[in-house]
């Protein structure tokens, strides 16, 4: 029997140490990228606040070989078929996320959030997420399949004790060229972008020889990995000078008071009104202030936000009726619009 993914480390571990040697940035010091590269891989751990059946998958294909539907924005569905949550969206909460974290002096703690992005970057430039084919699905066989062979070619089918040898050996095949100039402030673009091109390798994942689904694999991953870097280097530069940030100290006008951000050490923020009392939800969708805290998750879309309560991405609170409401996302529209960020 032929190894599976589980036989190496995983990849998305891979991506992010050869996107950081990549960029050879004096900012990202070895223990940053340490840190980068232990958060890398834990959307995909079961438990994760990011894992969750059909999230990582941003389906620009079908397994049919046809188009997906994007939403009136062009944004494409998750495995499921809903518009929220989906790499997009996680992506965008966890990149404006790392840059206010940064700011606020949790540098770990913005490593982590910028890992997680970096992950939904990759997922959406492997074929099987970007064309639907689910674990849940008939097309379970040919997912599992081709990412157990990315992951033997990624680490050069070697038992692997040390990752960065083969991380560098694919930072220096990858250095063939400047990296790509992507604007992340318009990650909606760039996500349609990545996705329909991951999606018209398709062939090669269903019905391919080995040699073309090796090939496949090849430029997939020289395009995360360059991606990856590309992102890096972003927030180095955002860090410095951000273009776009949470404004903690006015996230949101409730009731007449400013309800603040208060970020903690995992990533995950308190709301906070002005009389020292927290954001809370309850039941029946109801939303209070009260003096136990909450944690709540940032999910970005555009220029609005929802709150994830516990950071568990299938449960919101937005906007319904000009006031706060939280339910369950069971629908492809669960009923409440994003507030506004300032």
């Amino acid at each position: 029997m032929k190894p599976g993914k589980h036989a190496y480390p995983s990849v998305h571990r891979g991506i992010v140490r050869a996107a950081a040697y990549l960029l050879d940035d004096d900012f990202f010091t070895a223990q940053d990228i340490e840190t980068l590269v232990a958060s890398a891989a834990l959307p995909d751990k079961k438990g994760d606040r990011l894992n969750g059946r059909g999230m990582h998958y941003y389906c620009a294909g079908k397994p049919d070989g046809g188009c997906g539907i994007p939403d009136s924005a062009g944004h494409f569905a998750n495995g499921r078929g809903f518009y929220r949550p989906t790499p997009l969206t996680m992506f965008e909460g966890e990149w404006i996320s790392a840059i206010s974290l940064y700011q606020a002096d949790h540098r770990a703690a913005a490593l982590d959030a910028l890992s997680r992005a970096a992950h939904f970057l990759a997922d959406v430039c492997c074929p099987p997420h970007s064309c639907g084919l689910t674990y849940f699905s008939k097309y379970g066989s040919f997912h599992k399949l081709y990412e157990a062979r990315a992951a033997a070619v990624f680490w050069e089918e070697q038992p692997v004790s040390d990752e960065a040898p083969a991380a560098r050996r694919w930072a220096e095949r990858c250095d063939t060229e400047a990296l790509p100039q992507y604007d992340f402030s318009d990650a909606g673009a760039l996500f349609a972008m990545l996705a329909k091109e991951s999606a018209a390798q398709l062939p090669a994942v269903i019905g391919g020889t080995e040699a073309e689904t090796d090939t496949s694999i090849r430029a997939q991953l020289s395009i995360a990995i360059r991606s990856v870097a590309a992102l890096l280097r972003c927030f180095s530069a955002e860090t410095k000078s951000p273009a776009r940030r949470l404004d903690a100290d006015r996230f949101y006008t409730w009731g007449g008071m400013q309800l603040k951000l208060q970020p903690c050490e995992d990533g995950l923020y308190h709301l906070v009104s002005e009389d020292g009392r927290y954001l809370r939800t309850a039941m029946f969708g109801r939303v209070r202030l009260g003096a136990e805290p909450m944690q709540f998750g940032l999910g970005i879309q555009g220029d609005g936000c929802y709150l994830h309560p516990d950071g568990d991405v299938w449960r919101v609170v937005g906007e319904k009726n000009g006031r706060l409401h939280g339910c369950r996302v069971r629908r492809k529209h669960c009923g409440v619009c994003a507030l506004k960020l300032k």
